[in-house]
């Protein structure tokens, strides 16, 4: 049996940049994962409820490869989790876009399914638990969806408004690609990697946003591609208040988590929360999509923790937060030599 995963100690012990072990200022809370979307909607309506943004009006032809993929389900007496993760990877290959998808399901009276397929490109279920990221992630349909919606609460889908995306496909974009002694960016893959030169110091790669934000939400596709031995890296996103305070998200392979503060100022760190969720996919080359929510309130900064779509923990520091200047990609490694690959980052804030 496998003994529990632990954060690693250089992870934890005080030291610059790196996240020290305490909750001083913090408080948090271990969830479990949510799985309320294992199934469609009994919903009478094939738009998320609540939502507005993305509603698609009028007709549209349904193309022969997106009704095979729908019209199968209309046969089925019940829905297995196995058939509706098998659907929610194969549809977006299938359908082209949100209302094409919508006008298939609509038109053999599978109400809720297309609901089902939106959450899974938002989550990243179906690419995640089938280990075929690049198939279903990057299409047309998912890209979209990422673009139009968030989840909240108990997976509940929600409009949201992106501020920035980027798939790596044509370079860096935006995101740094000078190294150092100490870090190396790569950017010619498709993908963004950060190769760790010096260990045991947090490398981070940080971009601002076009203007503050009181709440937004950034997550990206990770995975950790070498060496093999790197079994105590953490990996994740950022957020930052200012350039002398943010917070971390991260992820390990073993599927060990935490949320912790950084504060440059005093060269110290706080864990805010920490644990270990069976939502991760483990072993070196599997991705993850990994997902930090930064929200400031009038009495503390809220943040929230979700892996592969499940909201795993949730964190209230006491220091007040007006707004968020710039998001980031994080890697900490005892490994020289760490190859950390990020793909698909998003960042959104609420709609209107």
């Amino acid at each position: 049996m496998r003994s529990r995963a632990q954060l690693p100690r250089f992870f934890l012990v005080a030291a610059a940049f790196s996240l020290a072990a305490g909750c001083a200022g913090g408080s948090s809370e271990a969830e479990p994962p949510e799985t309320s979307t294992t199934r469609p909607s009994t919903s009478t309506s094939s738009q998320p409820e609540g939502t507005t943004a993305g509603v698609d009006t009028g007709a549209v032809a349904i193309g022969a490869e997106c009704d095979d993929a729908v019209a199968p389900m209309a046969g089925e007496s019940s829905l297995g989790p196995e058939m509706l993760d098998a659907f929610g990877f194969a549809a977006p290959q299938a359908c082209s876009s949100l209302h094409e998808l919508r006008e298939a399901v609509a038109a053999h009276d599978l109400v809720g399914l297309d609901e089902f397929v939106i959450s899974s490109c938002v989550a990243g279920d179906a690419w995640a638990l089938l280990g075929e990221p690049s198939l279903s992630a990057d299409t047309e349909l998912c890209r979209e969806a990422r673009s139009r919606y968030t989840l909240i609460g108990s997976r509940r889908l929600a409009p949201a408004r992106p501020v920035h995306s980027e798939d790596f496909s044509a370079g860096c974009g935006s995101w740094p690609s000078r190294g150092s002694s100490k870090v190396r960016f790569l950017c010619g893959d498709g993908d963004y990697g950060i190769v760790v030169l010096e260990p045991r110091i947090p490398m981070h790669s940080v971009i601002p946003t076009e203007q503050p934000y009181g709440e937004l939400s950034v997550e990206t596709d990770v995975a950790l591609v070498a060496p093999e031995t790197a079994v105590n890296a953490l990996f994740g996103v950022s957020c930052w208040p200012s350039d002398r305070r943010g917070y971390v998200f991260v992820l390990g392979l073993a599927g060990q988590f935490a949320i912790a503060r950084l504060d440059r100022a005093s060269d110290r760190s706080v864990s805010l929360a920490q644990g270990e969720t069976p939502r991760a996919i483990p072993g070196v080359g599997l991705r993850n999509r990994i997902r930090g929510e930064c929200s400031a309130g009038p009495d503390a900064t809220h943040l929230t923790l979700y892996v592969n779509g499940d909201r795993v923990a949730a964190a209230r520091d006491e220091n007040r937060t007006k707004s968020f200047e710039a998001v980031g990609l994080y890697v900490v490694t005892a490994e020289p030599g760490t190859d950390v690959r990020f793909d698909n980052v998003l960042v959104r804030v609420p709609s209107g």
